[in-house]
């Protein structure tokens, strides 16, 4: 019996499969305690997950692969920061004042209005930004390894306000992008530095005209505004820390990304 979580924190779903006979469907537990069938092959849904197990350096070796810029950036596996973690990125900026890195997919993979599409990391930023060394980190969906997103639906810690139209603040903002008009709304939840693990979640509705942000499965924000939903206006998914000042290397640890879809139709 294989299971997969899919998670959507209004109402939790696990997918299980039958054991032999029909083993590409299977049935579905809904959260409101109903059962009902559900085919699971990947023309009806799909997910990734990478957990950091083994090095992740190649666009091709995974689903996000490391991009970097600037001396001393790198993807690289680090310790465990607790036995709640299996296997950990840890992804620094190195000494360049514009480095960056992070774990990406193709940033042009997909559009949204064609299902339900989810996104979730667990990470941990080590350093906080400040006027000395001052960093961006975004993660979710995106289309640019740039600060200013041109299509997105991401979370964006931007202590000094350097993406264009955001907040000077240490809490998570959740943003949506389309064709560079952006929506900012600050989640008032503080960006947590150096100790313990926040997962965040992004799910943009099938229709593509909603997007709901979720810090630790606690619901943060909704946007309904500059969500992008065209073949033109696509975005690919991961985590990026961006350097904007000063040259000590500032680090983000990542301990899992994971993303799904459920098809409006099949394909």
């Amino acid at each position: 019996v294989e299971q997969v979580l899919a998670r959507t924190y209004e109402q939790l779903s696990i997918h299980q499969f039958d054991n032999g006979t029909n083993a590409n469907a299977g049935t579905l537990w809904h959260g409101d305690g109903t059962w009902g069938y559900q085919t699971l092959r990947p023309r009806n849904f799909v997910e990734f997950l990478d957990d950091y197990l083994a090095e992740t350096t190649t666009a091709g070796d995974a689903v996000w692969a490391e991009s970097i810029a600037g001396t001393g950036a790198a993807c690289t596996q680090s310790t465990l920061t607790s036995n709640a973690d299996l296997g950990i990125s840890s992804c620094t900026t190195g000494t360049t004042a514009t480095g960056r890195a992070g774990l990406v997919t193709d940033v042009g993979s997909m559009a949204f209005g064609g299902g339900t599409t989810t996104y979730e990391s667990r990470l941990r930023p080590e350093n906080a930004s400040n006027g000395t060394d001052r960093y961006q980190l975004y993660a979710g969906f995106w289309d640019t390894t740039t600060v200013n997103q041109v299509d997105g639906a991401y979370f964006l810690y931007d202590e000094g306000g350097v993406t264009t139209g955001s907040t000077a603040t240490t809490s998570w903002q959740c943003v949506t992008a389309s064709n560079s008009t952006r929506t900012f709304t600050n989640s008032g939840i503080p960006v947590s530095v150096g100790s313990g693990m926040t997962k965040l979640t992004v799910e943009v509705n099938n229709a593509g005209n909603s997007v709901k942000f979720y810090v630790n499965q606690t619901l943060a924000c909704t946007h309904t505004t500059n969500i992008p939903t065209t073949t033109t206006r696509v975005v690919g998914s991961g985590i990026n820390i961006v350097k904007s000042v000063g040259t000590t290397a500032r680090v983000v640890k990542v301990d899992y990304q994971y993303m799904n879809r459920w098809f409006n139709t099949a394909r």
